[in-house]
């Protein structure tokens, strides 16, 4: 959860948010993603790989695997941790307050910015990703489904109501920012 995150983000380094890309973008061609390949994605050495694969697993921005292989994916922290990066480097954010509302598919937080703004995470999947590759429309048809696409597809769709409602009712409150999907 953000709050895990939020607690040691600071404590991150550069290179260990390299590592967290590097897995993510190794996701997108396998669930887990092979020891000997996240050199390749992060652009680290296979040195420095293994001591930001050990500082990970420590805050849990990880698994690990072992199959036929050593494997490795970012968790929901990781993933988290990504994203409040990318907000801090655009500085949309500044900082991460209290829960305003924590529910089955999302939480939302209270955010110091340069406005009053709250941040939402979309959880669906979280809890029990096999029900939800099962039933949603995005997921229903697909053999095989990671939960990086799916974790995505619900703020797309959040995104979309938000700027018809804003459309036709002229609201001035609006979406800030978005990580990339």
């Amino acid at each position: 959860m953000v709050d895990n995150v939020v607690a040691f983000f600071r404590e991150l380094e550069d290179a260990d948010f390299y590592l967290l890309s590097g897995l993510e973008q190794g996701m997108r061609f396998s669930e887990w993603v092979q020891h000997d390949e996240i050199p390749k994605y992060a652009e680290l050495t296979p040195e420095e790989v293994d001591y930001r694969l050990d500082r990970c697993m420590r805050h849990e921005l990880i698994e690990r695997k072992t199959i036929q292989y050593e494997g490795y994916q970012l968790t929901f922290e990781g993933y988290d941790a990504l994203a409040l990066r990318t907000f801090a480097e655009r500085d949309t954010i500044d900082g991460v307050g209290a829960p305003l509302g924590v529910g089955k598919e999302s939480d939302v937080y209270e955010v110091q910015s340069f406005r009053p703004m709250a941040l939402k995470y979309h959880r669906e999947g979280y809890t029990n990703f096999r029900e939800v590759a099962r039933e949603r429309e995005y997921t229903a048809d697909r053999d095989h489904v990671s939960w990086l696409y799916t974790a995505r597809q619900p703020p797309k769709r959040s995104s979309r109501r938000w700027k018809r409602c804003t459309r036709r009712v002229g609201a001035a409150a609006g979406r800030a920012d978005r990580t990339p999907s």
